[in-house]
Parts: C-alpha cells; sequence; structure tokens
C-alpha cells in the first residue's frame, strides 16, 4: 500500500503538472496516502491478503500502541476533504466576492461550457431559463464548501452534510464539465457507519411496531447523532498528539496557504475552476473591451502570467486564438487548422490551457510596443506552440509545406487580427 501510495502519489504529480488539470483526484491522492501510511490494516485489507501468500510481509498489523492504531488515516483524510472543499469557496471569494452569490456567474458558465449528461437536457434548461435558480445553486454551493468545516467539530450533522455535498457533486456532472465522482467514494469514509445501521434499526423496529413510518431511520441519521453511538474513528494516544497535530495542521493549512497565494504547490491545490465572476461586459476584474486594446492586453497578460488569474482567461482567450497556414502566394491565403489541432490534441482543456499561455506571454512581452508588428523574437513561447503541432499537421497539409508555407498564431482583434508569433511549416 505504501508503494502504490507513492506512485499515486508521483505519476499524478507528473500529469497534473503537464495538463493542469484533474482536480477531482487530489482528496482520493490524499485519501489513499493517509490510509496507506496511518491505518492498521484489518483482515480485509491488501496488506492482510499479501500477508496470507508472502510470509515475512513487512508491512503487517502495526505493533500495539504504535502510531497507525490512532485512527490517524481516517483523520487526514479527513482534513483533506475539508480544505479541498474550504479552498473551492474561499477562491470564489478572494476572486469574484460576495458577487458570486448572484447567480450571474454560475449562469454564464452553463452557458459557455456546458456538457449534459444524456437525457438530463430538461434539468439544463429549466436552470438557465429561470434566473432564480442560479442564485440559489450559486448560495447553496459557498454554503456546503465554506460549511465544511463543521466536519471537524465531530460526527454531529457530518451525513447531513456529505448527503448535501454528493447532490452538489452530481449535479455539476449533470450539467458541466468536473466529474467529482472519485472524490465522492472518499466521503464514505467520513461515516459513522455503525451510526448509519443504528438509526436505520430502530427506524425498522418502530415502524414494525406501529410507532412510526418506515423513513423515520433514513431522517434519524441526517439529524445530530443519537446519543450512545460509537465515534467513527479512535482518540489519538497522548504519546502521538504531537505529531497527529503536526500533520493535521500540514493538511489544513498547505492548501489555505495555496488558495491565498494564488499558487498551486503540487500536492496542494487553490481550486481555481469556475472561481471568475463573468458577467455579459466583464471577465474578472477586465471589461471586454480591454482585450481589443493593446496597453490593457499587456497588463492582462502580465498579470495572468503572474498568477494565472483571472482562470476563466484560459476559456475565453482561446475562442480569439487561430492558428492558420499561410501561402506564400500573391494572395496569402489562409487556412484556419486550428479545429485539426484542436482535435489532434484529444484534450481540449490541454489546448487551451497552452494557448493561453503562450498568448499571454506574447501580450506581455509585446503589447505594450507596437500592437500591429510582428513578432521578430525567436523562440518565443509562441513559436514554441507552434512548432509543438507541426507534426500533428504535416502528414495531411504536406502540400503548404511543399509550398513553403508559413505557420502563423494569430489573435482576433477588432478590426484586424494581429499576429503574435510565426513560423516556417
Amino acid at each position: 500500500m505504501i508503494a502504490t501510495a507513492g506512485l499515486f502519489f508521483v505519476f499524478w504529480g507528473a500529469l497534473k503538472g503537464a495538463s493542469g488539470s484533474g482536480h477531482q483526484w487530489y482528496l482520493p491522492l490524499y485519501t489513499f496516502t493517509a490510509l496507506a501510511l496511518f491505518s492498521a490494516p484489518d483482515r480485509w485489507s491488501f496488506d492482510r491478503l499479501l500477508e496470507r501468500h508472502f510470509p515475512g510481509y513487512p508491512f503487517l498489523t502495526a505493533r500495539p500502541g504504535s502510531l497507525t492504531e490512532t485512527g490517524l488515516g481516517p483523520k487526514l483524510a479527513l482534513a483533506g476533504a475539508v480544505t479541498n472543499l474550504f479552498g473551492a469557496g474561499l477562491t470564489k471569494l478572494l476572486e469574484a466576492g460576495p458577487a458570486w452569490m448572484t447567480g450571474e456567474a454560475l449562469h454564464n458558465y452553463l452557458l459557455c461550457l456546458p456538457r449534459i449528461a444524456p437525457g438530463w437536457e430538461w434539468l439544463y434548461h429549466a436552470v438557465i431559463q429561470r434566473p432564480w435558480t442560479t442564485r440559489v445553486l450559486s448560495t447553496w454551493t459557498l454554503a456546503v464548501e465554506l460549511g465544511s468545516v463543521v466536519l471537524l467539530l465531530g460526527p454531529r450533522f457530518r451525513l447531513l452534510w456529505i448527503v448535501n455535498a454528493c447532490i452538489f457533486h452530481i449535479g455539476i456532472i449533470l450539467l458541466m464539465i468536473p466529474d467529482f465522482r472519485p472524490q465522492m467514494v472518499c466521503y464514505l469514509l467520513l461515516i459513522d457507519w455503525r451510526c448509519v445501521g443504528k438509526a436505520l434499526e430502530s427506524g425498522q423496529r418502530q415502524f414494525r411496531s406501529g410507532r412510526g413510518p418506515l423513513f423515520a431511520g433514513a431522517l434519524a441519521i441526517l439529524l445530530p447523532k443519537p446519543i450512545g453511538c460509537p465515534e467513527l474513528q479512535q482518540k489519538v494516544s497522548p504519546r502521538h498528539k504531537g505529531l497527529a497535530l503536526s500533520l493535521i495542521t500540514l493538511f489544513l493549512a498547505g492548501p489555505v496557504a495555496s488558495v491565498i497565494t494564488h499558487r498551486e504547490w503540487y500536492p496542494f491545490t487553490n481550486v481555481p475552476m469556475y472561481c471568475t465572476q463573468i458577467t455579459e461586459t466583464s471577465i474578472g476584474p477586465y471589461s471586454i473591451s480591454d482585450f481589443d486594446d493593446s496597453s490593457a492586453l499587456a497588463r492582462i497578460g502580465r498579470e495572468y502570467g503572474a498568477s494565472g488569474r483571472p482562470w476563466f482567461l484560459t476559456h475565453y482567450l482561446p475562442r480569439r486564438i487561430r492558428v492558420v497556414l499561410t501561402t506564400p502566394s500573391a494572395d496569402g491565403t489562409d487556412l484556419d487548422v486550428t479545429a485539426e489541432i484542436v482535435r489532434r490534441y484529444g484534450d481540449w482543456f490541454l489546448w487551451d490551457q497552452r494557448a493561453t499561455q503562450a498568448a499571454s506571454w506574447e501580450f506581455e512581452h509585446r503589447f505594450g510596443k507596437d500592437f500591429t508588428a510582428p513578432n521578430q523574437t525567436d523562440d518565443t513561447p509562441g513559436q514554441r506552440l507552434l512548432r509543438a503541432v507541426v507534426p500533428s499537421l504535416q502528414p495531411k497539409f504536406e502540400t503548404y509545406r511543399r509550398q513553403g508555407s508559413r505557420l502563423r498564431l494569430l489573435y482576433l482583434t477588432s478590426p484586424t487580427p494581429c499576429e503574435l508569433a510565426q513560423i516556417e511549416f
């Protein structure tokens, strides 16, 4: 388990660094690592299975009094869940402020970045056509995310919060791009299943005796913890309290620091998704007209390059970025190959991210000088982006290569597009 957790940590870090996506796997990473390091294996564990087949297996049941018998693994998983969700809510407040609760941002995200599950189109249209629903959902989102801190206060209302969080994630799965099913599985470790079982048994007894409806047990497990129900985790022994407190503090402080500083410090994340306040006339602190102004674009490029904010620029700028093949003929015919590149990338989000990073650098270093002059600097991020896509284009567009065409990176501005970079095709 420890080796598997280590491989999970390393390889997921490599993928995260390359793609910048996949935030739904952070909590599974925290949970798997914590359980592998700080949970005594029981009779059904993978460690027990290996021990039965490989005599002398080193990672056996912990010695009495060791740290792995304190229930610290589930506690660290709980801390990881809290920081992941609380960080998402805090990021929205830091970037969008109270305006997030107006519902306008969520309404525009549903319009700009939808991914509707088959058969749920009716739900999408119901939400889009009723502005009050996005106001309610936006406020509820912040309540679920910021309210996750109650999980640290004990088992009271824990299951009620988990049910709300799962409904929240399922709604996102049905209407939007993120898929947090891996994270939802981790919530199962936060529930005192003995408490659930006792409540259901109590409801069943009441139903059979005619003293209450069958759903009484279901209501009981959503209400405060019944008196006398045992805790899910063991208490940390005095000899381990210092280490346990340090580890839990790290799980809590690391992600919060990442959120406050707007930095991705793997394995901590600032959970930047869907935090930008967008309206019909603005994206975060910028008006739509700023994206056609050279001095404003220079500032946008500088600020985005420093912080990766506003997050929505990662999806807005690629809509105005084109890669074209230009022939050397007199008329200079242009062929837009952007769609072909995105198709061959296989991951449109990865293309959006790399195109935005290249464009923001070009904005910062060029637009403050001469907005329309072609870029003559060698080896800029824009040129490196173009060189990276050449191999995927050459088989299909070999004729253009023989004609001595050039591959150009354009930014669509009014009234004419601006060239950010070009290379020989």
